[in-house]
């Protein structure tokens, strides 16, 4: 062996002389391995296996580390000698396993595998139905994790618990309804921690809403969902109550109803019984769009004479539409409803009439659909596509201009806002909540100077009240002006617009402060989050095969899942996100973390320049720069106050006495410390002038 290493040493490459000392040593070293073999005798009852594992060894290359290198000078750097007993010695190491210690290991390594496994599973099935996986998919998922954690089921209709089959009852006329039970939803949510009462409650207020929902392009296919919440609540989730299915709108809305009439009835009687503490059940309120209350209320259809749901005011005719010029007409009541005095009015007797339920007051004018998608669509339509003899279609400059203007305020939209501006040219797609934000927030400054004076004042009139019905702040102390600013509205619109533009939905704006003053603003009974979860809802069908079994599964599945406490569990006052180093401090404040995102109960503040516009309990307006906390762990913001605020508007009254479009000026540079807590609301801030800034805050949340 010396000899061939000193052969070796005598090349002219120091490469090619460490690669023969590596070929030859290894060549060594399997030789010594093979003749080692034939000593080596296997314990006692494994030889056939102790057989296998030693020829395997002898034909494949050894574990052990084999490290040799040479001088500069091609000598080598360390002599390491091997001989039988090293190779013995690592050998037995290798096969030390077959010890009863090693095997004990194994046997608990492998109990944390399976329950490694089904926590697996449970992850597994919660972020499918949180992120609205397609069964397919997470079929393709588990036949590739299955390969490594064996456990995981091979079907993914175990892992989500789908019910084999679903009972559906078949209606007369066609089409089926699937129940899901009131008071078995409730103790489900109050089980998986969704449904938590607010302090000293006794009751369970329930919100019901019901609408059609329409699955396909191509075909006639609707659902029509009974969807519901509770609004005494901590938190207001919506569910599912029931699940119609069919080509056409239930024909026979008692039949459609029974089981919810049914269910209400007994609960209203009873109760529900959460843990040791029984609770009274009663219905708040049914939010409904115009078709579907009278359908529900079985009463004649919106755009009837005899359509008006609140007064007694017959209809009419013109310009080929149903139109309702009175604003004094006597009011309807729930007892002259349920006593049909007004017998051109209904059409049938309602199912709902037997719940201790007001067919007048319970049934609440959506303002989604009634005042966004129904008036303040049809005043800009009027604007842009309307007759020329009413003066008041705009020109082509005047509507890019306002396209204009609400494209360069993209950038400043807070995040609470679902969309941003879009142009006019796409109005045709325009959602509610876009409508929404133009009438609240934007209509006044992109107006301003492109509608002649009369069109703009009357704008204003419907911006003013909305705005103070929408806000909680304002709601109550200013119900009887935003009233007389409606009937104003109403009132004028015939001679700037036509007498056929006041139809159903521009009528009722005279009646919607009655909703406000029965449930504290119209936010409270609005259709938009029940819009939102049809969308959900319709997600849930894949394909036209049993449309309605394929969504009851999925809504089983999804009541089924856990839930995890963090993500719904109460929020606290503030929550402070994004920890940073680089913001400006404030000597006053003993500064121990800072941080980019404060979220509250009811928005979210960031130094960012659409989020930073805050209004405090004192009537300051500033500008967050940087967030930090104290050392006794007390959130504070350090803003740059304005020093001087005015009015944007003057009519109909001056903005600043609502506390509403400010032009706020002079931005002082000096950092004030303001505590989290005296945050009253977060502002929309949009430019203005040269140093000037609109500062709006928000309502509609």
């Amino acid at each position: 062996m010396a000899a061939e290493f000193t052969t070796l040493l005598s090349s002219k490459s120091s490469r090619t002389k460490r690669r023969r000392i590596h070929d030859n040593v290894q060549r060594a070293i399997l030789e010594i391995t093979s003749d080692s073999t034939q000593f080596t005798t296997p314990p006692d009852g494994a030889e056939a296996e102790c057989e296998d594992a030693t020829w395997d060894v002898a034909d494949s290359e050894p574990d052990f580390p084999v490290n040799y290198s040479v001088n500069p000078d091609g000598s080598p750097t360390g002599a390491t000698v091997f001989t039988c007993a090293n190779i013995f010695e690592e050998q037995d190491v290798r096969e030390a396993p077959i010890s009863s210690e090693s095997e004990c290991s194994d046997t608990s390594d492998h109990d944390s595998d399976e329950f490694n496994d089904d926590g697996l599973a449970d992850e597994i099935s919660n972020w499918a139905k949180q992120c609205n996986i397609l069964q397919s998919h997470v079929g393709a998922l588990l036949s590739v994790l299955r390969k490594y954690h064996p456990r995981l089921p091979k079907d993914p209709r175990t892992l989500f618990e789908t019910p084999r089959e679903v009972s559906v009852r078949e209606l007369t006329a066609g089409g089926g309804y699937y129940h899901f039970g009131i008071k078995q939803v409730l103790q489900n949510m109050r089980t998986r921690g969704l449904l938590e009462l607010l302090p000293n409650e006794h009751s369970v207020m329930l919100q019901l809403s019901i609408d059609g929902l329409q699955l396909f392009k191509s075909s006639a296919y609707q659902f029509w969902p009974i969807l519901g919440s509770v609004v005494n609540a901590v938190r207001q989730y919506v569910f599912e109550v029931g699940l119609y299915g069919g080509c056409q709108k239930p024909s026979d809305v008692s039949e459609y109803l029974s089981d919810l009439v049914s269910e209400m009835k007994q609960l209203e009687t009873d109760g529900i019984v959460f843990g040791d503490v029984k609770y009274s059940v009663s219905v708040h309120s049914i939010v409904c769009d115009a078709p579907a209350r009278s359908y529900v209320k079985c009463i004649k259809p919106h755009n009837s004479y005899h359509g008006c749901e609140r007064c007694i005011e017959d209809g009419k005719w013109i310009a080929g539409r149903v139109t309702f010029l009175s604003t004094d007409k006597p009011l309807r009541t729930d007892d002259s409803f349920r006593n049909k005095a007004d017998d051109d009015h209904h059409i049938g007797e309602s199912p709902i009439a037997c719940l201790n339920v007001g067919l007048v007051t319970q049934f609440p004018l959506d303002e989604m659909h009634l005042v966004y998608l129904g008036v303040m669509r049809r005043l800009i339509m009027c604007w842009l596509r309307g007759p020329i003899e009413t003066k008041c279609r705009l020109p082509g400059q005047s509507v890019r201009t306002i396209s204009d203007r609400l494209l360069s305020v993209q950038r400043y939209i807070c995040c609470e806002f679902v969309r941003k501006p879009r142009s006019l040219s796409e109005i045709d797609r325009w959602k509610a909540t876009e409508f929404r934000t133009f009438l609240l927030y934007l209509g006044p400054i992109v107006l301003k100077g492109i509608l002649s004076k009369q069109h703009f004042r009357h704008f204003m009139l419907l911006h003013v009240a909305m705005y103070c019905l929408t806000s909680s702040r304002l709601c109550s102390s200013h119900l009887d002006y935003a009233q007389m600013l409606l009937s104003k509205f109403v009132q004028e619109a015939p001679e700037l617009y036509g007498p056929e533009f006041v139809v159903y939905n521009v009528h009722s704006l005279i009646h919607i402060c009655d909703d406000a003053r029965l449930y504290g603003h119209l936010h409270a009974v609005n259709a938009f989050v029940y819009e939102s979860h049809l969308k959900q809802v319709k997600k849930f069908v894949q394909h036209a095969n049993n449309p309605l079994k394929q969504a009851v599964k999925r809504i089983i599945e999804r009541q089924n899942g856990e839930v995890h406490a963090e993500k719904h569990a109460v929020r606290k006052d503030v929550i402070c996100q994004k920890q940073h180093s680089s913001g400006p401090v404030c000597s006053s404040i003993s500064c121990v973390k800072q941080f980019m995102k404060l979220i509250c109960s009811t928005c979210t503040i960031t130094s960012s320049v659409n989020n930073n516009c805050v209004l405090f309990s004192n009537g300051d307006i500033g500008f967050v720069r940087n967030i930090v906390q104290s050392d006794g762990d007390e959130v504070f913001l350090l803003c740059e106050r304005f020093g001087s605020v005015g009015s944007f508007f003057n009519y109909p009254c001056k903005s600043e006495d609502l506390g509403h479009c400010l032009v706020a000026t002079k931005l002082s540079p000096t950092l004030l410390a303001v505590k989290a807590a005296a945050i009253a609301s977060k502002c929309l801030c949009l430019p203005h002038d040269r140093d000037s800034f609109v500062i709006i805050p928000l309502c509609h949340i």
